[in-house]
């Protein structure tokens, strides 16, 4: 139990960081990017079809992301309740909010 305990505080301290920071920096401007990617004229001129293609990539993309700045939080949850499952486990890139509030 001890080791649970330690590897959460040493989550926790390791968000603090400047290293920490920086990681998520870089994934803010990936994310900015991809939503400016996602918002383009040149996305929107492309036929249908390859549209909803090129447009679900940016969409999973920019939820992995978002997952990768979590994952620290997710695993100090995780190490709290292991029996919770795990939050990335099952990853749809179709299932929207209100999907998760129905589990």
């Amino acid at each position: 139990m001890a080791d649970i305990k330690s590897n959460q505080e040493i989550l926790k301290q390791g968000i603090k960081t400047d290293f920490w920071k920086l990681l998520v920096d870089g994934l803010d401007e990936s994310i900015k990017r991809l939503q400016n990617e996602q918002n383009s004229d040149e996305l929107r001129d492309m036929p249908a079809d390859q549209y909803k293609v090129e447009n679900e990539i940016i969409k999973a993309s920019i939820a992995n992301l978002k997952d990768l700045k979590e994952l620290p939080e997710n695993i100090i949850s995780w190490l709290e309740d292991p029996n919770a499952g795990d939050p990335g486990h099952e990853f749809d890139p179709y299932a929207k909010d209100e999907d998760f509030e129905k589990k």
